[in-house]
């Protein structure tokens, strides 16, 4: 059952991308691939996981001594990285999306 509702979850995330439209992914907090709108995806740009690696958790970390309102977002070319923040202070993820709607070599 709770592989089922994992399924389920999973489907509903790539609906949630296929519906934005583009070329988008989510990413849980250290740049693991979650849901790609491309099935051929096997794991997210490289220049994205190695901003997160070097930045990801002091900007996390910076966010949540600045505001009890968590926003944030970064543009490492031709990729945006918004974080993604459940109920304005819980980091989830990052919503990854290409700005020119092209398919990259990743």
């Amino acid at each position: 059952e709770m592989e089922g509702r994992v399924s389920q979850q999973h489907l509903l995330a790539l609906g949630l991308l296929g519906a934005m439209g583009g070329h988008a992914m989510l990413l849980d907090l250290d740049g693991t691939l979650l849901a790609p709108t491309r099935t051929k995806a096997d794991s997210a740009p490289e220049s994205v996981v190695s901003w997160l690696g070097q930045h990801g958790l002091e900007t996390l970390r910076a966010l949540r001594k600045e505001s009890s309102d968590i926003s944030f977002a970064v543009r490492i070319d031709p990729y945006v990285c918004r974080l993604l923040v459940a109920q304005r202070q819980h980091p989830v993820g990052w919503l990854v999306t290409r700005e020119d709607n092209t398919q990259d070599e990743s």
